[in-house]
């Protein structure tokens, strides 16, 4: 399976929000697609943070963004998590360049050892071979996203209906009538499936403000020198 928390976990956790359109609720890879991005910016700002209230708040905070990410068992967006924040311990201290060359090396060794597919088992979920992973497969689902998007350019389709509507209204060929496809595997196409146009455009806006927060996270230390006075 593709799950790597005990089965039965999620569903012993309280939901606090239950769309009345779709009871099932939304994918959580789309969550921790999201989440894959935030959370080094957060951990940045933890990390260079010089008083302890602030400190101490921003570790809360990247405690449950961190459980929370986990709990979408997103295999993908904890890989991502792992990349982005390894940037960021390079980008604050280019001695972590070390850190980083051997966990690279690691996971060469690894790979080796337990071999590749074995390995991009792990990382996929064990359905590598399937046609939502092949770049066909995905090819098909954007094209429908892009379908979507043209005939619900203002309201786009809901969150979490992308599915429903693939199905009745823009079958795939590639893929069996009853296979699910939760969302579109691209997460700013799905952005504008689910909220459209004016969605796509705030969360891609989101994506560069988080972007420019985490070039301001990794290098606040270097704008925050204190200057010598001239005498």
């Amino acid at each position: 399976g593709s799950k790597f928390l005990p089965a039965g976990l999620s569903e012993r956790i309280p939901r606090l929000i239950t769309a009345f359109w779709n009871p099932a609720g939304f994918n959580p890879n789309i969550v921790g697609g999201f989440l894959a991005m935030a959370v080094p910016v957060t951990a940045a700002y933890a990390w260079l943070a010089r008083r302890w209230p602030r400190r101490l708040l921003l570790a809360g905070l990247l405690l449950g963004e961190g459980a929370t990410l986990l709990l979408t068992q997103s295999r993908g967006a904890v890989l991502g998590f792992g990349a982005a924040l390894m940037v960021v311990a390079v980008a604050r201290d280019r001695r972590w360049v070390w850190a980083v060359a051997l966990a690279a090396v690691v996971a060469g060794v690894a790979i080796a050892v337990v071999g590749v597919q074995p390995a991009l088992d792990l990382v996929m979920g064990g359905v590598i071979e399937s046609a939502e992973k092949s770049a066909s497969g995905r090819l098909e689902l954007y094209y429908r996203a892009i379908y979507m998007l043209e005939d619900f350019p203002f309201t786009g389709v809901g969150l979490g209906m992308f599915p429903r509507v693939l199905h009745l209204l823009y079958p795939p060929f590639l893929f069996s009538p009853d296979a699910e496809m939760p969302h579109a595997h691209h997460i700013l196409l799905q952005a504008g499936v689910d909220h459209g146009l004016p969605g796509m455009i705030a969360y891609l806006a989101l994506l560069l403000l988080l972007g420019a927060l985490g070039v301001q996270a990794v290098s606040y230390t270097h704008l925050t020198l204190p200057t010598k006075r001239i005498v």
